[in-house]
């Protein structure tokens, strides 16, 4: 997946600040040097992730249940740390390490080191 992931990003000069493949899903904070480039690289990301897992895995009808979440993170201090974060405590989560109900009572996700 990581191959898949970086390897795509660098045919389109998107940078990649994190991933994570959480199992069921995948969070990815990622800088696209131009919005027209968003369509064709995450289209081609798509569709060679849902081939991979497909020749593993043979999958009857479509792989995909959604298309895919985006959300523009505006302001590279408190909005990308925000986003950071909240991959991270996903990964926390798919580990077993903390619980959905934990992750949303924190008020400063950094709080799950405290205890």
């Amino acid at each position: 997946m990581n191959k898949l992931v970086y390897g795509t990003a660098k045919k389109y000069g998107v940078r990649v600040y994190e991933f994570e493949n959480v199992g069921n899903h995948l969070h990815a904070l990622v800088r696209v040097p131009r919005l027209r480039l968003w369509a064709p690289y995450i289209r081609e990301l798509t569709g060679r992730i849902a081939q991979a897992v497909g020749d593993i895995f043979p999958i009857a009808g479509k792989f995909w249940k959604f298309r895919p979440h985006t959300r523009i993170v505006q302001g590279w201090k408190k909005a990308y740390q925000i986003a950071k974060e909240y991959i991270f405590l996903n990964r926390l989560e798919a580990e077993g390490l903390i619980k959905r109900s934990e992750i949303q009572s924190l008020k400063d996700p950094r709080d799950i080191f405290d205890g």
